[in-house]
């Protein structure tokens, strides 16, 4: 039989020969969110552009060159999701699910695209699994996540797992740190790439995502 065509650079089937495998992880990764008081929710494939531009950033590499965007009538833009966060916020306040009450804890399933050099384990279409917790500010919060997703390595066998917690500061300090960063970097703007110039004033801190020498 002629082969017609071949599935898009950066994409991948599961046979079924592997998606046992596939099965298995999401069934353990689903049983470990309940467990934990997590709800399924689904969302769209896509979603309008203006989304991922406000939630994402406007200067990150996902919004500058890396979303699939179609445009439809009317001049209406709608783009593949690059990530479910905001997707699933989106969900959340647009079915009133806020109004049961907070905090809301949710769980997904979602496929992603990114356009992006496709390496070895990294894909332009990638699967992701992800919890949100909604509506709290306290720090036992991220320790829930944290401690959910120790466990649920945990029960999938992965082990020698080292946790790093990192942060971008308070407001206050990190308006400091990002004038120290463009009197820094000043002296040499004109060497660096035109993504890395435009980055100067709106977020100097995404010119640390830089991927050109």
């Amino acid at each position: 039989m002629a082969l017609i065509t071949q599935k898009p650079k950066g994409t991948q089937d599961v046979v079924p020969a592997e998606s046992y495998r596939w099965q298995a992880v999401e069934h353990i990764a689903a049983q470990t969110a309940q467990q934990f008081g997590f709800r399924e929710i689904r969302i769209p494939t896509f979603e309008d552009t203006k989304l991922f531009v406000r939630s994402v950033g406007d200067t990150t590499d996902v919004v500058q060159k890396e979303m699939y965007t179609v445009s439809a009538k009317g001049g209406t833009y709608f783009t593949l999701r690059p990530e479910g966060t905001a997707g699933t916020l989106r969900a959340v306040i647009e079915n009133g699910l806020i109004a049961e009450g907070l905090p809301q804890k949710v769980y997904y399933f979602v496929s992603c695209f990114r356009h992006e050099k496709p390496e070895a384990g990294r894909f332009r279409e990638h699967h992701q699994f992800g919890c949100e917790l909604i509506g709290s500010a306290l720090p036992t919060a991220d320790a829930e996540l944290v401690s959910m997703a120790g466990k649920l390595l945990g029960s999938l066998g992965i082990q020698n797992v080292e946790l790093n917690i990192n942060s971008i500061g308070c407001p206050e300090c990190r308006a400091a740190y990002q004038k120290a960063l463009r009197d820094f970097l000043r002296a040499n703007l004109e060497n660096l790439c035109p993504t890395c110039q435009s980055r100067f004033d709106k977020n100097p801190m995404r010119i640390l995502d830089c991927k050109t020498e």
